[in-house]
Formats: C-alpha cells, sequence, structure tokens
C-alpha cells in the first residue's frame, strides 16, 4: 500500500524527515518495502513564459529566446537554449542564476559562443522529475508565470508499505496517522465526524429508499447502509483530490468516484456510489421525475446470474457470492409507474414502454458485487444526478472467496478481506456526503441503515476487554517500565481502561491477549532498549541438532561433487501426487481444503519435482544435469507420516569436456559413486522388481545391510516426455535420510588424509571363478576385510561368462582382480607380496565357492 507523507502530515504532527519515518515504522513493526521521493523543490527555479526566440548568431543549433520570468523586467531575461521543441508562447521552467540542480549543476551568468546567457531552461530529467530529456518541460498554459516551480510539482514522498493481515487498521492515511501519533507522541489531528453530520438532513416526503439484508445473508452483511445525495454536479474534481489520489497511485475520474477512493484511503473504509436514475423502475426518464421507492437489497446470487462489472468484463455469479441487487418495486411505485405512462399518452407521446415489461425485465437484477466492484450499468457519470452512497460491513471470508474464485481484485476487496472497522461505516459516509456537498453541490437526504446501527455490537471482537499486568509486562520486556508510562502507551493507542483491564477499539481486532498489549508497550518503548543480560551458554547437542549437521554435510558434499541444489515447496497437484517412480509404501497425505489445484497434497516424493525442474533446465539449453534435493516428505497413514529423503538426478557427460575427446554419458555406477563420495560408505546395489514402465531399469540401494533407498534410470518414453535429452540416460536416485543417519558412522565418514606413497607398489593379477549369484562386492569386501597390512588397492578389471560352457562352466563367471600391494616404510620383497597374495587367495578359498585360474 503507498502512502503519501504530505497527505500523512494532515492528520499527524510528525516533523521528522522521511528516512526518520521509515526507520520508525520498521522498528515498530510495519514493513517499509520503498521509499520514492517525488516533485521539485529547487530555489530559484520558476515558470517562466517564452517571448521571443531567434537563432544564435555563431551556433546552428542554439537558440536565443527571451523569456518573462516574472520580475516585471521590460525586455525579459535573454536565455541560450538547444531544445527545439517549444513555440513562442509556451511556459517552460527557468532555473535562475545561483540554482543548484540534481547533481550538484549550478547555474550561473554565462556566454554560450559568444551570446550572454542569464540562466537555463530545463527539461524534466534536469529538474529530476522524469526520465523525459528531449526537449524542454512544456507546462500547462494555466501557470502562473513566475511562480516557483515547487508549486506544479509539489515535493513528496511515497512509502511503499506491506501491510500484514493483521493490521487492516493501518491501509488508510488515517490509521497509519493514528499509528504514528502512538509511536511518537504526536497530536492524532483527526476532526472525527462532529463536523461531518452537519450534512445529514431527514428525508423529505416523497423521496424514498428501501435496503434490506435477505435472511440469507444477514451473517455475510451484518451491516448496511445507503444515503441519498441529489442534485450532484458531476464533474473533474478540484486540484487537491486529484494531487491526493495520482500521489499514491490512482487515476481521477470525475468528482463523485474520486471522492469515495479518497475516503477509502483516508479512513480504510470502502464505499461505492450507484446512479440512482439506473436503479428501478429504469423506464423512460420523464417517469422518473415522479415520486417512487427506490429498493436496494443485499442478497446471495441467484443461478445464471451475471455482473458486468465496471473493469468492463461479465462475470458468472454463484449462489455462494453475495452482492447488491434492486429490489422489487412496491405496488405502489408500480401503481404510480403506470398512471404516469397513461399520462404521457394523453399528452401525445408515442412509442410509450410496456411499464409491466420493464419492470419484470429491471427488478431484482444485479447491481454490485458486494465488497469486491460495482456493476458498469449503474455507474456514475457525467448525466448523473442523484447518488446513493454505500456504505457496508461485509465478512472478510466471503469477500475472500468471492474474489479469489472470479478472479477479481480490487482496492475495496482487499480491505473487506482483511476486514473493516464497523463503526467507521457511518463516519466514513458522513465524510463522503460532506467532501460531495462542498465539491459536487450535493444535497444531502439521510441515512438508511439495513440491519444494526454502528452502536450495536455486531461481531465477537467488538466492545472486548483485556487484562493486563503491569508487572507481568516489565518481566516480558525485562525493562522498569512505569505504571504510568504503561498507561500512556496503550492510551495513545485508543485503548481505555476500565475497572476489569484495557477496553478495546473496534478497529484493532489484532488485540485479544494480555501478550499482545505487552507487545504495544514494546513497540514503543523499543525492543532495542532491551539490555542482554543472560550469557549464552553451551548445550549438548540434540537429535534434532545431529539431523541438521548430518545435512549440511550431505548437502556440502554433494555441491563440492558438482551438483547444484533444487527446492520445491511441499504441496503438489494431483498428478505430482499420484506419480511414483519407485514403490511407496503409504499414498499420499492429501489437504482436506486445499486453496489451489496446484497444492492439493503433500508430496510423497521428491522426484517429480527435481525431474520438472530438469526438464525446465533442459528446455533453456543445459545438456549437462546434476541436481539434487534435500527436503520433507509425506505419507497418509505411515510411521512416521513425515521425513526426510534425499533425490539425486544426473544426466549427461560422466566428467567435464578436455582435449582428450568427449567423454562418456554417465550411468548408474557414475550415480552410485556420488552417493559413495557423499556418504563416506559402500553401498550395496540389489535387483528391484520395479513395475513402473517410466523407470524400468531400477535398483534399491543398501548400507549395511539395510535398504536405505533406491536408484534407477528412466525410459526414453519418459524423459522425452518430461522434455529431457534421450542421448544420454536420466538417472535418478531417493533415499531416506534418518536412515543414512542412523547406519553412517560419522567419525568414519568423514575424510581422512595420508601422506604420498614414498615406496613403490606392486600388482598382482588374481582371476577366479565363481557362481553366477555371487556379487562382486562380497568378495571385494572379504578381501579388504582381511585387513592385510600390505593391501593398498583391490579393482576389478574383467569379467567373463560362457553360455555354451566351453570356457567356463555354465552358471559360473570369471572375475579378475587387480590387487595392489604397498608398504609405507620400504621397498617390498617378492616374497613378502607372494606370501601375502596367498593369505588372501585362502580367504576367498575358505568363504566362496571359488576355482582359481593360474
Amino acid at each position: 500500500m503507498k502512502i503519501s507523507l504530505n497527505w500523512l502530515r494532515d492528520y499527524v504532527a510528525f516533523d521528522g524527515s522521511p528516512e526518520a519515518l521509515a526507520e520508525l515504522l520498521t522498528m515498530a513493526g510495519v514493513e517499509v518495502e520503498g521509499v520514492e521521493t517525488r516533485g521539485v523543490n529547487i530555489d530559484k527555479v520558476v515558470v517562466a513564459q517564452i517571448l521571443a526566440s531567434t537563432p544564435h548568431p555563431n551556433a546552428d543549433r542554439l537558440s536565443v529566446c527571451r523569456v518573462d520570468d516574472g520580475s516585471g523586467a521590460a525586455e525579459g531575461r535573454q536565455i541560450v537554449c538547444g531544445a527545439k521543441n517549444y513555440q513562442v508562447g509556451d511556459k517552460v521552467p527557468l532555473a535562475l542564476p545561483g540554482a543548484v540542480l540534481p547533481g550538484d549543476f549550478k547555474i550561473k551568468v554565462g556566454k554560450l559562443r559568444g551570446v550572454e546567457s542569464e540562466g537555463m531552461l530545463c527539461s524534466a530529467k534536469e529538474l529530476g522529475v522524469s526520465d523525459e530529456s528531449a526537449g524542454l518541460l512544456i507546462l500547462p498554459a494555466e501557470a502562473k508565470v513566475g511562480a516557483p516551480i515547487g508549486e506544479l510539482f509539489p515535493a513528496d514522498t511515497i512509502f511503499d508499505l506491506e501491510i500484514t493481515p493483521n493490521r487492516p487498521d493501518l491501509l488508510s492515511h488515517a490509521g497509519l496517522a493514528r499509528e504514528v501519533a502512538a509511536l511518537t507522541g504526536k497530536a492524532f489531528l483527526w476532526p472525527g465526524d462532529a463536523l461531518w453530520r452537519q450534512v445529514s438532513r431527514p428525508a423529505p416526503h416523497g423521496e424514498e429508499i428501501t435496503v434490506e439484508v435477505a435472511p440469507e445473508a444477514a451473517e455475510a452483511c451484518p451491516f448496511y447502509s445507503a444515503r441519498v445525495l441529489t442534485e450532484v454536479k458531476v464533474g473533474p474534481s478540484p486540484a487537491w483530490l486529484r494531487e491526493r489520489l495520482e500521489s499514491v497511485g490512482l487515476r481521477a475520474i470525475n468528482n463523485v468516484v474520486d471522492v469515495t477512493n479518497f475516503v477509502m484511503l483516508e479512513t480504510g473504509q470502502p464505499l461505492h456510489a450507484f446512479d440512482a436514475e439506473k436503479i428501478h423502475p429504469g423506464i423512460d426518464p420523464a417517469l422518473r421525475r415522479q415520486p417512487r421507492e427506490l429498493g436496494i437489497e443485499v442478497r446471495l446470487a441467484r443461478a445464471g446470474e451475471t455482473l458486468h462489472a465496471l473493469d468492463g468484463r461479465t462475470y458468472p455469479l454463484a449462489p455462494h457470492h453475495l452482492v447488491i441487487a434492486e429490489k422489487a418495486a412496491a405496488s405502489s411505485g408500480v401503481g404510480t409507474a403506470r398512471r404516469a405512462v397513461r399520462s404521457l399518452g394523453r399528452f401525445g407521446e408515442t412509442s410509450l414502454p410496456n411499464v409491466d415489461e420493464v419492470i419484470a425485465e429491471k427488478a431484482g437484477r444485479v447491481l454490485a458485487l458486494a465488497g469486491v466492484m460495482g456493476g458498469e450499468e449503474t455507474g456514475v457519470t457525467s448525466a448523473t444526478r442523484t447518488v446513493i452512497l454505500e456504505s457496508a460491513y461485509f465478512t472478510p471470508a466471503g469477500i475472500r472467496r468471492t474474489s479469489r474464485e472470479l478472479g477479481l481484485a480490487s482496492d475495496s476487496s482487499y480491505r473487506f478481506e482483511r476486514g473493516v472497522d464497523l463503526r467507521e461505516t457511518d463516519d466514513a459516509s458522513l465524510r463522503a456526503a460532506q467532501l460531495l456537498t462542498e465539491i459536487a453541490g450535493a444535497q444531502a437526504r439521510g441515512m438508511y441503515f439495513a440491519q444494526g446501527t454502528r452502536n450495536v455490537p455486531l461481531f465477537p471482537l467488538d466492545g472486548r476487554t483485556v487484562a493486563l499486568r503491569p508487572e507481568r509486562c516489565r518481566q516480558l520486556l525485562g525493562l522498569p517500565v512505569a505504571d504510568a508510562r504503561i498507561d500512556e502507551i496503550l492510551t495513545g493507542f485508543g485503548l481505555v481502561k476500565t475497572d476489569d483491564g484495557w477496553r478495546i477499539p473496534s478497529y484493532r481486532q489484532d488485540l485479544t491477549r494480555e501478550a499482545d498489549l505487552i507487545e504495544e508497550v514494546a513497540r514503543v518503548v523499543g525492543l532495542d532498549q532491551v539490555e542482554g543480560r543472560v550469557a549464552g551458554r553451551c548445550a549438548p547437542a540434540s537429535p534434532s541438532d545431529r539431523a541438521y549437521d548430518f545435512a549440511l554435510r550431505l548437502r556440502r558434499r554433494l555441491a563440492a561433487l558438482g551438483f547444484q541444489e533444487a527446492r520445491h515447496v511441499s504441496l503438489v497437484a494431483d498428478a505430482a501426487a499420484r506419480t511414483a517412480y519407485f514403490p511407496l509404501q503409504n499414498p499420499a497425505l492429501r489437504l482436506k481444503n486445499p486453496l489451489t489445484e496446484e497444492g492439493v497434497a503433500l508430496r510423497p516424493s521428491l522426484l517429480p519435482g527435481l525431474l520438472a525442474t530438469a526438464g525446465f533446465n533442459a528446455r533453456m539449453g543445459a545438456a549437462d544435469l546434476r541436481l539434487f534435493e534435500l527436503g520433507r516428505v509425506f505419507a497418509a497413514g505411515g510411521e512416521p507420516e513425515e521425513t526426510t529423503a534425499l533425490a539425486l538426478l544426473l544426466s549427461g557427460a560422466s566428467q567435464p569436456p578436455s582435449w582428450r575427446g568427449a567423454p562418456r554419458a554417465a550411468d548408474m555406477h557414475d550415480l552410485r559413486g556420488v552417493l559413495e563420495d557423499a556418504l563416506g560408505r559402500a553401498l550395496e546395489i540389489r535387483p528391484l522388481a520395479n513395475e513402473n514402465a517410466a523407470l524400468p531399469l531400477a535398483a534399491s540401494l543398501h548400507l549395511g545391510g539395510r535398504a536405505v533407498g533406491h536408484l534407477g534410470q528412466l525410459a526414453p518414453a519418459q524423459a522425452r516426455a518430461l522434455d529431457l535429452s534421450t542421448r544420454a540416460p536420466v538417472l535418478v536416485a531417493e533415499l531416506n535420510v534418518p536412515a543414512l543417519q542412523a547406519l553412517a558412522d560419522d567419525a568414519a565418514a568423514e575424510r581422512k588424509f595420508q601422506p604420498l606413497p614414498r615406496f613403490p607398489s606392486i600388482t598382482r593379477d588374481l582371476a577366479v571363478i565363481v557362481p553366477e549369484t555371487l556379487p562382486h562386492g562380497e568378495i571385494a569386501a572379504a578381501l579388504q576385510g582381511k585387513k592385510e597390512p600390505l593391501l593398498a588397492g583391490v579393482a576389478l578389471f574383467d569379467v567373463f561368462t560362457d553360455p555354451a560352457g566351453a570356457k567356463v562352466p555354465a552358471g559360473k563367471k570369471s572375475l579378475a582382480y587387480s590387487l595392489t600391494y604397498r608398504a609405507p616404510d620400504r621397498t617390498l620383497k617378492a616374497d613378502e607380496v607372494s606370501a601375502a597374495h596367498d593369505r588372501l587367495k585362502a580367504v576367498l578359498a575358505a568363504s566362496f565357492d571359488v576355482v582359481f585360474r593360474e
């Protein structure tokens, strides 16, 4: 929301700088998103009128102008100018000698190509008004010659504020001024409604209006009022009103509409003006001069109804949408209309309307969408003479639902969604009537209440009392705030002290408990005044601390391995909730009342989001993808329902390209190696019977004999569906982080470094024939588990099978290993290596059904 500092100062005696106000609001919990300085406040820059212009005698691109600066000099002032966009008679800004323009550009008398110039005619950019620099700034013809330029461009500071939903009372200049007054102790300059009530007079006989709230709409609209204003002269708004609206980004339309917008921005209460002549009976203008009833009804929309709104669009309405509609005419009004038609017929009028048809067609039509937007058909135009001014209270939930369903948001709905002050509805209507009386010549005809008054509690938060213990306030703040100071602060915020506690004003719906009142005291005293008294203490690491540290280590190691972290929201659409690449034990956890179709369930897996991000990057031209996400996943009925998962995606080259040639494409073993590097532990891969056609090649990952996740390769068809390249396999993995943490030995997982070997190594090959079902990992584990001190490395370099059974028996396979031996303190001898080699062969012979190939 935008706030004008000049406008704000109409209601609070704040004389500080804009920077001081921004700091004050920020420290009080009101977020200042931006500060913009507008207008011109430069001394010795005035409005001048060009009297004559001749070419410069020594420069083709310059002109010599005579201008009237308002000083009364007979010949005016001579200015050398390079612009070409002006004409004689135009009024332009003139910087006199001694003026200092933005950028510390000082103006003085000087000669340009031999001709004296007594100042400078300015462009908009040179004054800082805009970035337009192509020529002089041409001022309005009505500008007064010699007037300071600041009168045309008054200096102002615009604050862009982010108001939290619990503080709707700050969505107006008066509301924010009341807050600033309370925070600074300055006077709140709000006249109230005493001066406005003089515009309200009883309605004369014959000017009648009926306003009703249908029983089914009473809860959604506990208060509705309408005021009739006659003899309205619609036209342009005065300059001060246009400037106020334009300063906060609203376009001036006409004096009636501008007043309703002004009062909304001033008080926070949205208003709407109807053209009374366009409301029932809605027949020939000659008939509208006859005495009749105007009928307005607040009700729920009916099936099939629509509204052609002020934004030019037509909206279909649902039965739960609250609308303002015409009320069916009373019998007396219909009879009067019929008699008027017959009377016109006697005077020779032709093409007379059928009153019954007109009333049947018009009665009951929708005039506005309550609290959101009015209808174009009953909008105020230059022909409007009688206005019905609406001021009401609509419950936030209904307005929020209507606005979201129709995709229609307005300044009014923004305020009604958060809750307006019920007690302000009457005052705002009086304020608008007073302004329309002054600037549109309107005559007010009274107030008509449909339901309730502003003096009767109509909602639970009104008139409530909250107790406050001063000692508790001092205890929580840690500051010696005196009782009198606490009373002064809370009174400044509009609270009233009673025997039972503090009575909360209707505009502060956020104050419901003692802690809220203490917070108000803290905002004025300043939390920066609270001194630190307790030194920090060391605490033992908790399970949550260890989980955080483990997750952070995973993130850092994966980042070091070239992976980019992705993060997605936990709420997913229905399609993502039903997508399972690996077998899931439980279905997705669905929301009972989702806000959007894109967030109907909590994600059961990280892979759909990761694949969607990979597809987006592929469409942007990324060829090699290395992504991971570490986040929460959820399952319905599972134990636990919420846990932490780690998902990885790898596709493209296995390593960066180099002069050696194009690297091979990454495969499942590369992804497994990444995981082992990140965990610092070896992982075991076991085949997984996965029936998902999108992931035909899948395996389960085991650590310490326990399943910790899954690994797989995406089917080419599925990769193409996600816009991923099929030139390289798309590999994915998803692991359970708590299971990893429980099995990982943090001490062993830490990287250990040792010096580079000083002595040479000796390599021996070992070939064995084993059952085809025996995994290589078990053999490697047995060799390394022997803890042979001279064994430095085990590498598998060949796997051979012969289905015919000629070279290797059927059902068997040949595995060839390269065993590296080294001693850290000497060069090994051949017999030492042979002895170690024989010991390892004995381990294999004792552990497995093996035949050595010599």
